[in-house]
């Protein structure tokens, strides 16, 4: 049994992180679950859930982009 590339190991981890990024974002009985009268950091849950989901989009889509320029992918 060999081992995988460690380059091959990458791709399937930022493949993982855009995975969960996206389910978090389209997913509705996951903001559904997460709406309430609670709070959470201040803010009512359901409105925490939509900064944080945008922050971890946010932060794939930054961590991709380095990614590709590491491997100089970007012009």
């Amino acid at each position: 049994m060999t081992r995988p590339k460690p380059r091959r190991t990458k791709h399937l981890v930022l493949g993982a992180v855009c995975a969960v990024a996206a389910v978090a974002a389209m997913f509705p009985p996951v903001y559904l679950a997460a709406s309430g009268r609670e709070s959470f950091l201040g803010l009512p849950r359901s409105l925490a859930y939509f900064v944080l989901v945008g922050l971890f989009v946010t932060a794939t889509v930054v961590g991709l982009y380095l990614a590709e320029e590491k491997r100089g992918d970007v012009e």
